[in-house]
């Protein structure tokens, strides 16, 4: 994210300034910056001004710009961290209902194997009966023959 005082200090270089004319010379130095100052008001300063407040004007618009896409850049980042936090919450509940619905699925599966035995089971038990009744009246008939 851009660094607030970064946006400051554009905000700061985003104005153009005029300079203002100096020598180092020990002398002459006042005269030749008074003769560039005054030189430069004739020459240059009626065609640089509207320039310069141009310039200053587009560079306000796109510091301000700048200075609101890095306050939208922040909340989305804001509202980013807090789904990120939920999601990682829903994940540990996700993952404890996956858990969960896994055990479901074991227990059915041995309910349903449970049931499949029995169901054999119960065909043998079944068969069993059906042989037991279908020999036992033969014996009552064999055995009452035989009186």
């Amino acid at each position: 994210m851009t660094d607030l005082h970064d946006l400051e200090r554009l905000q700061a270089k985003s104005a153009l300034q005029e300079p203002t004319f100096r020598s180092r010379l020990p002398l002459i130095g006042p005269f030749i910056a008074w003769f560039r100052a005054t030189w430069n008001s004739v020459s240059t300063k009626w065609y640089v001004r509207p320039l310069i407040a141009q310039q200053n004007e587009f560079n306000a618009l796109v510091a301000g710009q700048i200075r609101s896409i890095a306050e939208q850049l922040h909340s989305q980042e804001t509202r980013l961290s807090e789904i990120e936090r939920r999601v990682g919450a829903y994940d540990g509940r996700l993952h404890d209902l996956g858990a969960w619905l896994i055990a479901q699925d074991r227990e059915q599966s041995e309910a349903i194997h449970d049931l499949a035995e029995m169901r054999v089971q119960l065909g043998q038990i079944r068969k069993r009966l059906a042989s037991v009744s279908a020999s036992a009246p033969q014996r009552d008939v064999d055995n009452g023959a035989g009186r």
